[in-house]
This record gives structure tokens, C-alpha cells and sequence, in this order.
């Protein structure tokens, strides 16, 4: 049974005071006034109020237990539980003026996913501290960016693009760069020199990289400088030592880079003299007083400092002018013994014993560090041109 009302129907308490309006030319529904307050119940069919609108402005939503799983109060506060066997738990509250928001709790871990038009989770932010922004490339989604927790790691780039970051100055140019792509950092920028500072544990300034001044400044007051270089065995090359004041190498001899006739053809430990062209070749004539050097790099010796330095391809050769090198030796004109000078010898590119002083004026190589008997070898010698 049905009846139709058109208009406004008006329900009355029983002081005769109107507490609920249906308005059917407005379509509005009018709970309460006359002295009382409005509320509005909806039941389901055991009679138990699952929804209610109350007159301070909050929306109730319950549980078939009449136990309240949502409220949107009227002061803006939200809160949602769920049910885990006897027992209710929070899973979301979000209570102003305060701003704060929680999302899970003691039994459900908290977890916001945002999507994308496509339905995509392109940032997801998880109760374990985990930050993760997705991006699609080429159909599949792949994590562009994460922030763990629980290392305290973050990740930029992924498989099929790069990560950067940028770090920009109050005038919001990018002062900092690092470039996963060239595995480079940048600092600085037009109008904005950069710096690097690496500080020791007593907060001094100990390394500082200056792109203002193009310098690199190594130590300071009561922590000394250095400078290490090794090579590809893990061994110390090169030492830069801010106490000393010393450059320390595992070369041998001072060296400097010649122009030299039939490079390619001479080996290391050569005598080289010098030709009518003002380049060097191998020497050819003994005691020759054009003596200029011997070609540094033979046996277990290396140049130290090589001065000039000439492209791979040039015609050029390192000559040791001083130092620790390994000469080509011929004993056959006379066993060398140690400390012995030495000079050109007629076999090409041989150094022999000064037998002769007067010929070996000013045609002195230099002293033998190690005899050579008879025969021909390699020796370690001191160059002493003279």
C-alpha cells in the first residue's frame, strides 16, 4: 500500500512541533528543528542503525555488531577500522587541525598506491619507509625511483633510462649534476662556481677542489697532503708527499722525449748520438763525443719523469739524461767491472769501457753498476754525461 503527497509533508512530534519536512517540489529531506535535534538512521533488517547521519555533522558507518568501522566526523576527522576476529584495529585516521595521517596499525600494515590514467601504480608509499615512483617504458613499468627504508638507500634510473639529480641554486640553476649516463659529477655553473670540500674528523678543510680558481688543494695546518697514483697491479706509481715535499716515483731516470731516426727500429737500452740533422740515432763509432743518451725503458728500469712528451704516433723516443738506466754493453773490447766509465762502442747502439782517456774526453756516458765480463748484455749504469 502506497500513498502519493504532493507537495510538502510536514511530521509533527507530539507537542505538535515539526520535526521532519519532505519537500517533494525541492526533493529535500528536512530532519529536525521544533526543539529537537535531527538524525537520520538507516537500518538493515535486524533493526540495526548501519548508517547514520547525525546533527553535529558526522557520518557513522557500523558493522552488523552495531560497532562503528567508519566515521567522518563533522570536525573533519576520519577514522576507518577493521574487524580481526573479536577485536577491531585502526587501519586509517586522518585528524585535523593537526594535519596528521595514519594509514594502517598494529595488525594491517599501511600502504598508499597512486595511479595513473591507465590504472598504473606509479607511486607507491609502504609501511616499511619505502618510497617507489614508476614509469612505463615501452609497455612495462619499471621503477624509476626508490628510497628504502630500512637502508636508508635511494636509487634514481633503472633498466632502459638513466637516473640523474639535480640539485639547483637560489636562482634555479642546476648547481649540482650527477649524470648516471657518463657516470660524471658536475658542481657549478655559469654565474656559479663550483667546489668540492672533503673535511678530516677534526672538521678541517683538507681537500678542496676549486673551480672558481682551477687549483686542487691538498692538506692543511696539522694534517699533511698527499697525492697517490697506482697502476693497474694495485702498485704506487706516483707519490705526491705534502711532508716531505717530495715527488717520489718507481721510474729510474729523468728522461726527455728526442726526435729520433729509425724510431721504430730501436729498441730500449740503445746509445743514441746526436746526427748532423740535430735528431738522434744509434751510435755506430766508438768514443763518439755526439754522444746523447741512452733510450730509456730496458730491463726492470722505467723513466721516472719523462720531460717533452711527444704523441704515441711521433717519431720520438725517451732519452735518459740522468739517473738509473739499462745500457746495451759490449765486453768484448774489455770486461767492465763496477763503476767503470763508459763510452760509445763500434757495434751499433753499444756502450763499451773507456779504455782511453783522452778519447773518452767528453764522450762519457756514464758508470757501470753491474760487471759485465765478456760478451754483450744489458747492465744497469748511472748516466753522467761528460
Amino acid at each position: 500500500m502506497s500513498e502519493i503527497f504532493e507537495g510538502t509533508v510536514d511530521i509533527q512530534d507530539g507537542s505538535g512541533n515539526t520535526t521532519v519536512i519532505a519537500d517533494g517540489d525541492r526533493g529535500h529531506l528536512t530532519v529536525g528543528g521544533g526543539g529537537q535535534d535531527g538524525n537520520l538512521h538507516v537500518s538493515d533488517a535486524a533493526g540495526v542503525a548501519r548508517i547514520m547521519l547525525s546533527n553535529e555533522g558526522s557520518i557513522i558507518s557500523r558493522d552488523a555488531a552495531a560497532v562503528s568501522i567508519m566515521t567522518l566526523a563533522g570536525n573533519g576527522q576520519i577514522f576507518i577500522s577493521r574487524q580481526l576476529g573479536a577485536d577491531y584495529y585502526p587501519v586509517f585516521e586522518f585528524l585535523p587541525p593537526q594535519g596528521s595521517l595514519s594509514i594502517g596499525g598494529e595488525i594491517t600494515p599501511g600502504k598508499i598506491n597512486l595511479r595513473n590514467g591507465d590504472g598504473d601504480d606509479t607511486l607507491i608509499l609502504d609501511a616499511e619507509g619505502d618510497v617507489t615512483i614508476r614509469r612505463n617504458v615501452d609497455g612495462t613499468l619499471r621503477d624509476a625511483m626508490t628510497f628504502e627504508g630500512a637502508t636508508g638507500a635511494l636509487r634514481i634510473g633503472g633498466e632502459g633510462f638513466e637516473g640523474d639529480l639535480f640539485v639547483r641554486d637560489g636562482d634555479g640553476r642546476d648547481a649540482l649534476r650527477l649524470d648516471a649516463n657518463r657516470a660524471a659529477i658536475f658542481a657549478g655553473t655559469e654565474g656559479n662556481e663550483g667546489d668540492i670540500i672533503v673535511r678530516d674528523g677534526e672538521g678541517r678543510q683538507v681537500v678542496h677542489l676549486s673551480g672558481d680558481k682551477a687549483v686542487v688543494d691538498v692538506g692543511t695546518e696539522g694534517n699533511e697532503g698527499d697525492v697517490r697514483v697506482f697502476d693497474a697491479d694495485g702498485d704506487l706509481r706516483i707519490h705526491l708527499d705534502g711532508a716531505s715535499g717530495q715527488v717520489i716515483t718507481l721510474g729510474a731516470d729523468c728522461a726527455e722525449d728526442f726526435t729520433v731516426i729509425d724510431a721504430e727500429m730501436i729498441d730500449p737500452g740503445s746509445v743514441l748520438v746526436i746526427d748532423d740533422t740535430g735528431a738522434l740515432r744509434v751510435s755506430v763509432t766508438a768514443y763518439d763525443r755526439r754522444v746523447a743518451g741512452v733510450v730509456s725503458g730496458g730491463g726492470s728500469f722505467g723513466p721516472g719523469i719523462v720531460l717533452g712528451k711527444q704523441p704515441a704516433d711521433a717519431d720520438c723516443k725517451p732519452i735518459a739524461l740522468i739517473g738509473k738506466v739499462s745500457c746495451k754493453v759490449d765486453a768484448d773490447c774489455g770486461a767492465v767491472g763496477v763503476g767503470d766509465l763508459l763510452t760509445t762502442a763500434a757495434i751499433p747502439g753499444h756502450a763499451m769501457k773507456a779504455a782511453d782517456p783522452q778519447r773518452a774526453f767528453g764522450a762519457i756516458i756514464g758508470k757501470a753498476l753491474a760487471p759485465l765480463a765478456k760478451g754483450r748484455g744489458m747492465i744497469p749504469i748511472l748516466v753522467a754525461l761528460q
